[in-house]
């Protein structure tokens, strides 16, 4: 089981906890919701690392992740709050964190490192909610009561997810690097279509 539906498991004593963490966190839990599975499948901590220039590649393929969510919402009124929400995040991510994505990878990589203590202090102690079934939902609801749904099935990586210890080098891993030539890809075909954007409103001018 992915780590993020394991914490919308606990109890309420610690589901607090969380909301607390991201209540003061600079990743929206708009995001960490949007995005769980993709999240947890990267390595953060590795490219939190000096002179890293995998943290610059994940900063900007979360960037895109979330403009393609937006793409995808309808015009109902929680997918308009939702949104909302993940507009305002994804401006104030890249004002935030262009310049330096290595702080973003270690923010995220501190993130889930608190979420999985949070996960074994209510596993241990018992304070886990029995769920008889998994909650259904097509789209991610962010709403005002404390509540989590399952989050909708991300547009990448089809593979269930799969977390790397920390610190563990995947250079070497095919699928890996299949992963990050396709995510390679759709930064660059995102920039050429920027391009060609910013070159007909000039030539409209």
């Amino acid at each position: 089981m992915a780590q993020w539906q394991e914490v919308q498991n606990l109890a309420n004593a610690y589901l607090e906890q969380i909301h607390q963490l991201y209540a003061t966190a600079a990743l929206p839990m708009a995001v960490r919701q949007c995005l769980a599975a993709w999240i947890e499948d990267q390595n953060w901590r590795q490219a939190a690392e000096p002179l890293s220039s995998h943290a610059r590649m994940l900063f900007h393929s979360l960037l895109a992740l979330l403009g393609e969510r937006l793409g995808s919402l309808g015009l109902g009124n929680e997918d308009f709050m939702l949104k909302h929400n993940l507009r305002k995040a994804h401006r104030d991510l890249q004002a935030a964190f262009e310049e330096c994505p290595e702080a973003f990878a270690n923010l995220v990589a501190n993130l889930l490192q608190e979420e999985r203590r949070i996960l074994r202090l209510g596993q241990a102690g018992g304070q886990v909610r029995q769920v008889l079934s998994p909650p259904q939902c097509t789209t991610c609801q962010v709403r005002l009561n404390p509540a989590f749904c399952c989050p909708a099935p991300p547009p990448y990586p089809p593979e269930p997810p799969q977390t790397p210890p920390a610190g563990e080098d995947r250079t070497n891993d095919p699928q890996y690097a299949q992963q990050i030539q396709a995510l390679q890809a759709k930064l660059q075909l995102l920039d050429r279509q920027r391009r060609v954007r910013m070159g007909g409103s000039g030539d409209g001018a």
